[in-house]
């Protein structure tokens, strides 16, 4: 298995599970104080703080813990991740610390940076071609084509047995709303996205030195709270688009529910306490344990060290994966300026189309692979290798667009299909994905007349009769695709 971001994020991911319950800086909460600590747990690198990379000078934490709790909470609402790890005990910042330090430090600086850089530049780009982004995929790809196509598999049983019907039904509400403005929140919430990936790309992740030197306190103030804003951005747009179509009432917020969060102790006894969490008329206990003066949930206290040392052992493993994916990385970024610039000054629709094109199969899926960024996948396409389709002349670019769509509506899945177009030495080649059985292609074909059909190579062999247009065929070696 490659490793990915993710894998890389998981014990700083630890702290979101806290976070679900914290809140505002409370020194003098009704619970007042007691003196006794746990002991500290062992630094499981066997390093001091020193050279472990101690975080940077942090603010204060609470002494009672329903303030941590409350600690926590703001620090969410108000994105100021930077507090939260203030409320990590010392010798959890330096586990943290120490953790991701290792992988820096083993892992292949070349392969990372690069494949870093080109992912970085990959989203900055497409962002900034949205609105051709969406004039390319004729609405196929958008947020909610994709609700609506993975809402049934994909909807959390815990959510209950309704919700995947309820996010299946969105398309068709939002075909009936005004599309300018569904267009719009879909806008925002994509850019919002791009922005909160972009804060991960850019901080201490986004270099094999950043990783290797990390300060969890620089992280989380800085990339971390960034990413958040940004999610919440994206939620609060969220918000008001679902409003929009009747599915929640109009003043629904984030902000809101947050703030309406009442936080009170239950009960202490020594190192231990109850916190109970209100909202939305429901009391939710939350068990906490004070560790090296700091109060922190029970349930996190107990697994913190098994579950740091399990992702100590896994650094090793997943250098040496990283290792093996270095020549494809390479390969691909190797290919990825040149495409990626391309896209870029693209200024016509046709111009873009076949610059997206060319970047979705050649860049998506193995940047998503490597990175685990699966959001650069295209759907649907990853995993099965494309069909080829040789028309025996030159085609102009309407009979392009006509046999594209053509081909489209024979693949696996239409609306999820790939269709790349090259034109040179008098013929003209379609590879379209996905496609499984090319046998079944050919029969499925509703253009020309099928010849050869080669089911190892998966190529398939079309003679098309010329057809009367003004429209001019494209230079050869220029590729094109269809203007959707």
């Amino acid at each position: 298995m490659v490793p990915s971001l993710s894998r890389v994020l998981l014990p700083v991911a630890c702290l979101a599970v806290f976070g679900c319950g914290g809140g505002d800086t409370d020194a003098t909460s009704s619970s007042g104080d007691t003196t006794s600590s746990a002991p500290a747990t062992p630094s499981l690198n066997g390093t001091s703080p020193s050279t472990a990379g101690p975080s940077s000078s942090s603010g204060t934490a609470p002494t009672t813990p329903d303030g941590a709790v409350r600690q926590a909470i703001n620090a969410l609402r108000g994105a100021q991740l930077g507090e939260l790890w203030d409320l990590l005990p010392a010798s959890y910042q330096q586990d943290v610390n120490g953790l991701v330090q290792a992988f820096g430090k083993g892992v292949d600086a070349e392969a990372w940076d690069k494949m870093m850089r080109t992912t970085s530049r990959y989203f900055t780009v497409i962002a900034a071609k949205r609105d051709m982004i969406a004039q390319s995929t004729g609405g196929k790809g958008s947020l909610m084509d994709m609700i609506g196509s993975s809402a049934e598999a994909s909807a959390p049983p815990e959510m209950g047995p309704g919700v995947g019907q309820v996010l299946a039904m969105m398309p068709a509400l939002a075909s009936s709303a005004d599309p300018v403005k569904m267009a719009e929140h879909e806008k925002k919430i994509d850019l919002a996205m791009h922005d909160a990936t972009l804060a991960l790309l850019g901080s201490e992740f986004g270099s094999a030195q950043g990783l290797s030197t990390f300060d969890g306190r620089k992280f989380f103030a800085g990339g971390a709270s960034t990413f958040v804003k940004k999610l919440k951005e994206a939620l609060a747009e969220g918000f008001r688009m679902v409003s929009s179509l009747g599915l929640i009432p109009p003043d629904t917020d984030l902000d809101k529910l947050l703030g309406d969060v009442t936080v009170t102790l239950g009960s202490t006894q020594g190192d231990n306490a109850t916190v109970m969490v209100g909202m939305q008329g429901q009391q939710v206990p939350i068990e906490m344990t004070r560790v090296e003066g700091k109060w922190i949930p029970t349930g996190m206290a107990q697994a913190w060290k098994t579950e740091m040392a399990g992702m100590l052992e896994q650094v090793p493993k997943m250098q040496l994966e990283f290792v093996g994916m270095k020549p494809k990385i390479m390969e691909v970024t190797a290919k990825a300026d040149p495409l990626l610039t391309k896209l870029q000054d693209a200024k016509t629709q046709i111009e873009f189309d076949i610059a997206y094109r060319e970047v979705e199969l050649t860049l998506k899926t193995p940047l998503a692979a490597a990175t685990g960024l699966a959001g650069l996948a295209p759907a649907g396409a990853g995993g099965v290798s494309p069909a080829t389709i040789v028309v025996d002349r030159k085609l102009s670019g309407t009979e392009i667009k006509a046999i594209s769509i053509a081909l489209e509506a024979a693949s696996d899945s239409p609306s999820e299909a790939i269709v790349i177009v090259t034109s040179a030495s008098g013929e003209t080649k379609f590879e379209l994905s996905p496609v499984a059985d090319v046998k079944k292609l050919a029969a499925a074909l509703s253009f020309g007349s099928v010849g050869d059909v080669n089911l190892l190579a998966k190529q398939i062999r079309v003679s098309v009769p010329v057809a009367a247009t003004n429209d001019p065929a494209p230079e050869a070696g220029a590729p094109t695709t269809n203007d959707k």
